[in-house]
Order: structure tokens, then sequence, then C-alpha cells
């Protein structure tokens, strides 16, 4: 790829591993790109290479980004849905951690993934200053009314036809999107693995940014403890050899994946943002 990374707005799953492998020196394939992606390591897009999808567009409601009791981020969706298309970045709040975890056991041959979010999922621009909630359209009926007319397509009366429709939130890409990864995205990466380093003597050690896709995971499963009658700072301990009763209440409540819970879990402990009870 060399210098025509910078050229290219995406790449494939499979030429993001490829530049990894060279730059870092390591076997790198594309099942280890999107497990990188549920990491929050580096954040991964959807290119709508076969036709697009129905979408409500709105924007976050405070300046700090906050999620629902199932993950889900607070946004003001308004009006009809909309058509999208082209390259947006996927989010892993709601059913987008599960999206990404279900392909990578497709990739590797692992076990099915039956896990599932209410949430559905969720596209954003690089800046997060448009969000899109996929959903999808069911007609539950049609109504003719013969006795209002309207104009037809050349000037005839035909009676009133009524389409009820209802949309639902989306739990799977559609069959036109394909993963990719942005080109800055691996920059980024392979930026803050050599940062990861003790700086040389009077280096210049530029901030590494955040990862937004982590924070959402953690605050969405501390408020998800909340609503279910948790304390995080005082969590019933787990019985030898199983799940403790509120991670099992969680997963139930949000439908993460058993790896995705487990990695926000020890994020969540190692930072003391929850505790067992003393």
């Amino acid at each position: 790829m060399g210098k025509l990374l910078a050229l290219k707005e995406w790449v494939t799953l499979e030429d993001a591993a490829a530049h990894l492998q060279r730059e870092l020196e390591e076997t790198v394939r594309p099942a280890d790109v999107l497990q990188l992606a549920l990491d929050g390591a580096l954040r991964v897009s959807v290119r709508f290479a076969s036709g697009g999808a129905l979408a409500r567009l709105g924007q976050t409601r405070t300046a700090e980004l906050e999620f629902d009791g199932v993950g889900a981020p607070i946004l003001d969706l308004g009006g009809e849905p909309k058509a999208i298309d082209g390259l947006w970045d996927l989010s892993l709040a709601g059913e987008g951690a599960i999206e990404i975890e279900r392909r990578m056991q497709l990739l590797l041959g692992g076990p099915t993934v039956e896990s599932f979010s209410p949430a559905g999922l969720f596209l954003t621009t690089p800046n997060e200053c448009l969000w899109a909630a996929l959903v999808e359209l069911d007609i539950r009926g049609v109504a003719v009314d013969h006795s209002i007319e309207a104009e037809g397509p050349r000037g005839g009366k035909l009676p009133l036809v009524t389409v009820a429709r209802r949309y639902f939130p989306l739990h799977e890409l559609p069959d036109g999107a394909v993963i990719v990864v942005r080109p800055a995205e691996l920059t980024a990466l392979i930026r803050s693995l050599t940062l990861s380093a003790p700086p040389a003597a009077g280096a210049v050690v530029v901030p590494i940014r955040a990862v937004p896709a982590q924070r959402a995971q953690e605050e969405a499963v501390l408020q998800k403890l909340r609503d279910l009658g948790f304390d995080p700072l005082k969590l019933p301990k787990a019985p030898p050899g199983k799940a403790s009763e509120a991670k099992q209440a969680v997963r139930h409540a949000m439908g993460y994946s058993a790896d995705v819970l487990d990695k926000a879990w020890k994020r969540l402990r190692s930072d003391g943002h929850i505790v067992d009870a003393g």
C-alpha cells in the first residue's frame, strides 16, 4: 500500500491487516483488526458498497455524549428516516460491538454470535457531529379510501391510498455494507504503539487521543448496573467459578457478548469504577 495509503479514504480489512503487519513486523490478520476495534484501539467504518440503508439522523443532546439504559447514545432524532450511503464510522454502542464480534467469529470459524441489543446499530461521522440510527421499514398494511379522491399521475382521479409504516432498529448491517478502516485510524494506532515505549530524554511527547468507544461501553455498563439496583462500588461477590449476579444481569439486559462485557468489566474494575462489597 505504501504511499497510496495517504490518498485513500478507506482500505479493506485485508489491506489494513497487511499494513499493520508491515509496520509492526508481526503477524496481523483481518480478524485481529476487528478485535482491535472491539478493544477500542481503533475505530472501523462501514461503507455501503451496494445500495444503502434507512436511518434516523440526529445530533447529541449535550456536549458530552450520554447513553441510556441499554447502551444507546442519547440523540435528538427527528423526522422521517432518510436513505444514507457512502462511508460512516461504526459506533460500538448498542449493537455495534455485537456486529463486530459476529463478523470476527465468522472470520475465525468460531461460534455463532446470538447476542442481541434492543438499541440497534449506530453510525457516526468521524467528528461525531452527525449520528445515524439504522432502521428497517415494516409495512403494517395498505388502506384504500374510495370516499376521498386524489389527483392521479395523468390528471385522473384515484382513491386515496394510505400505507401504514413502522420503523424498527436494525440489528445487523445490510448485505451491501462492508466493514473497512480509515487510514487515519491505522496511523493513530501505530503512533500510539510507538509512543507507548519510554520516551528518550528531551523528546516531545504528543498525548494519544482518548478512545470514545471504550468509554461508551463502560458508561453504559455502569448506568445499567444502577438501573438494575446495583451499587457499582458494592457489587455482590461472584460464586466460585461463576459470573456474579450483577454481571449476569447486565449481560442479559444489554445483550453484549461475553467477550465484550468481560473486557469492559476488567477495565472498570482496574480503574476502580466497580468494586466488590467488602
